[in-house]
């Protein structure tokens, strides 16, 4: 694969807990929106869909991370503009609530983590398993 500069200037990125995936026609939602206000990166949370892939469209990829089980619940993903697209690197699924991909830059290559945290209600062993998650998918990133 050809890895091409794409970094200009300004890199717009954004984060957006779109609720679900499962609806017709979001996905295309959320592109519209990434279109209209020129974002080159957005992180999403709770996409609920299942199991762990790259969906390549003409304007835009979406690689995503979700339960292996069918369950409609959690999910996170990154979408990119097709500028971005050319300076991918890579694409690290962790679970169902953090991914991360990494972007060739000009002087320093970049990483992007999409993250969804567990709500307050859940319980204390949950929350303590994410961010020691977190931290190790944060700390490995400032190794390589």
């Amino acid at each position: 694969m050809l890895m091409k500069e794409v970094w200009k200037s300004d890199l717009i990125m954004a984060t957006w807990n779109v609720r679900t995936m499962l609806i017709p026609g979001k996905m295309q939602e959320i592109s519209k929106e990434m279109m209209k206000y020129k974002i080159d990166i957005i992180a999403l949370q709770e996409i609920q869909w299942q199991g762990q892939r790259r969906i390549d469209k003409p304007a835009y990829t979406l690689l995503y991370s979700g339960s292996e089980e069918k369950t409609g619940q959690l999910g996170t993903g990154i979408m990119m503009n097709k500028t971005m697209k050319g300076s991918l690197l890579d694409f690290e699924p962790q679970n169902n609530r953090i991914c991360k991909i990494r972007l060739k830059g000009r002087f320093r290559n970049m990483t992007v983590i999409s993250a969804y945290a567990p709500m307050n209600d859940k319980d204390d062993l949950e929350k303590e398993k994410f961010y020691e998650n977190l931290k190790e998918v944060c700390n490995k990133n400032t190794k390589t």
